[in-house]
């Protein structure tokens, strides 16, 4: 199923025929939240969950935890 939003809440729900992919992308500012509800809607639709930050090395994250902003370079490899 797919639902759409509207004033935060679910205002339709479509049906996606076996087979089909359906690719949901979450983002937002630091700290508001995007991997918790990206892993729960993952557990509510049955799907995978990948998060953008497990794909960066360990430098980058540890820049992030430290609330540093990466530059260009450090973003090269991940990209």
């Amino acid at each position: 199923m797919q639902a759409d939003r509207g004033e935060g809440e679910i205002t339709s729900v479509r049906y996606v025929p076996p087979g089909s992919s359906v690719f949901v992308v979450i983002m937002g500012v630091t700290g508001a939240g995007e991997s918790t509800i990206g892993r729960m809607l993952s557990e509510v639709v049955n799907g995978e969950f990948l998060d953008a930050d497990d794909f960066h090395p360990p430098s980058n994250k540890e820049k992030m935890h430290n609330g540093l902003p990466l530059s260009d370079e450090d973003r090269l490899p991940w990209l």
